[in-house]
Formats: structure tokens, sequence, C-alpha cells
């Protein structure tokens, strides 16, 4: 009967043990054990803010296009309020470049060559100052070339201490430094003697960005809308494009005299003789 009472006694001091123990564990250890459900506030968040999406397309007076530039610009709010607090606006660019294509799709040009292509930022912050960083700070720059399908990209901070959470204007200028398109043959097209500006702006009240506005066309024209510039210069079309052109329409024009005569053949119009087709789909068999 002692021996049993001891044990009880054992037993309940290690569960009040274990209780005190629990007990004074850190509250940060207990929510951790909340399980999935529970919710923890974030130290920053970053929220998009505005966005455009726009493209360049050069070509030869004719029609012919040479060189596509696809880019997404985005304006990014950060918003930190752990200590130090801050809130900042950052711009982000994201830019594709692609050779233009035969109707068969063979591309146009075999390089596209320059000593510079970069892209800097302009915009009117939170306090309506206006910033252009034009030949200064880029958000990314290129040289010698770029390949067909090739990206690139980059962020920058804009503004530190923001008064609102977005920006009223932001856009940049595309600088585009001795740009030179070369074919197969080896025949070059210099765009233009003087370097181009090309100026991309939107606001934020507005869906889509302003036309875009071009500086230092030499001996070229230009077009622009909300979505697309079109920089035209002179210059004659590569043989492939005239070759590729010449088979497409005759791959066009024979598909659609085929489909035609078999449509007669079909309607009992005209009779067609079919006999070299089952000739060739047969197969011989061999006598043992």
């Amino acid at each position: 009967m002692v021996i049993l009472l001891v044990r009880t006694v054992h037993i309940m001091m290690a569960i009040l043990a274990f209780v005190i123990v629990l007990g004074s564990m850190p509250q940060g250890v207990v929510a951790d054990n909340q399980g999935a459900g529970s919710v923890l506030s974030r130290p920053y968040q970053l929220y998009q803010r505005d966005e455009f999406t726009y493209r360049f397309s050069f070509r030869l007076t004719d029609g012919t296009e040479l060189f596509i530039i696809r880019g997404r610009f985005t304006t990014l709010y950060y918003l930190h309020t752990a200590f130090p607090p801050a809130k900042e606006h950052h711009m982000m660019a994201s830019v594709g470049f692609y050779y233009g294509k035969t109707m068969l799709g063979r591309p146009v040009i075999s390089d596209v060559s320059f000593q510079e292509l970069s892209f800097y930022p302009k915009w009117r912050d939170s306090v309506g100052i206006e910033h252009d960083l034009v030949m200064d700070i880029p958000v990314f720059t290129l040289n010698d070339s770029v390949f067909d399908g090739q990206r690139t990209g980059g962020i920058i901070l804009l503004e530190t201490d923001a008064v609102i959470g977005y920006l009223p204007e932001f856009g940049g200028t595309f600088v585009f430094i001795d740009m030179i398109f070369t074919f197969d043959d080896g025949t070059e097209i210099r765009m233009s003697d003087n370097p181009i500006q090309v100026v991309l702006e939107k606001n934020y009240n507005r869906l889509h960005p302003d036309n875009a506005t071009v500086y230092g066309i030499d001996g070229s024209s230009y077009s622009s809308d909300s979505d697309m510039a079109v920089l035209s210069t002179q210059g004659l079309a590569p043989l492939v494009v005239l070759l590729d052109l010449i088979i497409a329409y005759s791959l066009i024009g024979l598909t659609g005299l085929t489909t035609l005569l078999i449509a007669l053949h079909i309607k009992g119009k005209i009779t067609l003789s079919f006999g070299w087709l089952r000739r060739i789909t047969s197969t011989p068999t061999q006598s043992t």
C-alpha cells in the first residue's frame, strides 16, 4: 500500500512539472504550434501599381519588317512597415528582341548590331516633380548585337519616402546608337547616322500609354499609336523575302487548283484518273 502511494506521488509530481514547463514556454513557440490556420503579419508588402506594353517595328519603306522589340514596363510600390519604415517606388522593364520573318517563317536578317541599345527611365514622382535619367542611369544597356528571341530587362529604384502609393506618370527612353541590319548576303542597312531616341510615357489615370515620340531619325520616317511605333528606312528587300513570297503564292495557287479539281471530280463535272496514286500506294506481292 505504501509502495502504491509513493508511485502515485511520483506520477503527480511529474505531471505538475510538465504543466509548469509548458506554461513557461515563450509565446512565439506556442503561436508556431497553432497550425497552418494562423495568420502572421508580413514585415513588408510589394504592390504592382501600373503597367503597359509596347512594340517597336523596324521596317523598310516597302513594308518588309526587319526587327521587332516587345517590352513590358511595370511600376512597383514597396511598403516596409518594420523599423526603419520605407515607402518606395520601383520600375521594372522586360524586353524581347525578334527578327522579322518571311512568309515561310525564315529570318529576314542574319544580325542586328549597334554601339548601344539602352532604356533610361523617366517619371513624375509622388509630389509631382519630373525626373529623366536619359543618357545617365539606364535600366539596362546592351552593346554589340542581339540574337533572335533574346530577352533582357532590369529593375531600378525611382523614389524613396513616397507620399502616395503610385506614380502619376512613368515611362522612359530607348536609345539606339549606330544600329545596323545585316542580311545573309552581307548587305548592310544603317538605320540612322544619328542616335535614335524613342520616348514612352503613360499617365496613371489612362489605360494606354501615349503615342511614342521618336527623335534622331535621319532619312527615315515613323508612325506611332498607343500600342506600337513603326520606324521605316530606305533599302531593298533581301532575295530571301522575294523567293519565299513566290514559293508561298505558288503553294497557295497549287493548293487552290487541286481543291477545285477534286471538287469538280466529286460533282461529276470532270473525271480524274487516280490510277497512278493506286500504283504508288499498293504493295506488290511476290509469288513463292
